[in-house]
């Protein structure tokens, strides 16, 4: 009865023990790799040092490597974590130089003492020059509401740095008066922008209704046209965004 209960266990057992002998393999019948670390939220493994360029085989499209299909799944880095690219620090440096002159200076200077510090800068301001270009072209009037803020931000740190290293009693309080009718012109100007900001926002809202109301009247057109261009094998139908149908007349 005993060898029968352990001969019962050795069969119980044995499947279990093939599963795990199978799942230490690969499908090539070789033993797989320690997984890799996962990749640091934001930064997509393909853009590492040293990593393949794309997802695993396992999840490639079947003719991935043909010529008119490679790099077409490539992910794209988003542009928070990209770095400036000459040109557009030279778009930076034109466009401070204009508007934000005592900006501009800075980021000279900056330039020269720390390279490393100068690029992190601009990739911030890339952003915000963008915005700012945006609303110029929309509202100038609250464009250059959105420079004097700047301007009276510069200025008000200045009156603090003075109140704090001031030593006389009306000193201070003369300068903390006008730090005060300085911020109060800030926040005005801050208001005059974030109002045309959310008229900006409900424009490109509006816009984005019509389009949707567009594209659904044009649903047939805009299979027929991804029908066709799949069909030629154009990688762009599957992984660019589509187009937005015009209206008919």
């Amino acid at each position: 009865m005993r060898k029968v209960v352990l001969v019962l266990i050795v069969l119980a057992a044995a499947p279990l023990a093939a599963g795990l002998a199978l799942a230490a393999v690969d499908d090539s019948g070789t033993r797989a790799q320690p997984a890799a670390a996962a990749p640091r939220a934001g930064i997509p493994a393909a853009d590492k040092p040293g990593s393949p360029a794309g997802p695993p085989a396992s999840r490639r499209p079947p003719d991935a490597d043909r010529p008119e299909h490679r790099g077409a799944w490539r992910p794209r880095t988003p542009t928070i974590f990209r770095d400036a690219t000459e040109e557009e620090i030279a778009d930076i440096m034109a466009f401070t130089g204009e508007h934000l002159p005592w900006l501009c200076q800075d980021l000279e200077k900056m330039r020269q003492s720390d390279p490393d510090h100068f690029r992190q800068t601009c990739r911030r301001l890339r952003f915000e020059v963008s915005q700012l270009r945006s609303l110029k072209e929309r509202d100038a009037a609250a464009f250059q509401k959105a420079i004097e803020e700047r301007q009276l931000r510069l200025r008000a740190l200045g009156l603090a740095s003075k109140i704090r290293a001031a030593t006389d009693a009306k000193e201070q309080e003369a300068l903390t008066a006008a730090l005060r009718q300085v911020l109060d012109k800030m926040f005005d100007a801050e208001m005059v922008t974030r109002e045309a900001n959310i008229r900006g926002i409900e424009e490109r809202l509006e816009t984005l209704r019509q389009e949707l109301k567009a594209r659904a009247a044009h649903r047939q057109e805009v299979r027929q046209k991804r029908l066709e261009e799949m069909l030629k094998g154009n990688p762009e139908s599957v992984f660019a965004p589509p187009e937005r149908p015009q209206p008919k007349k």
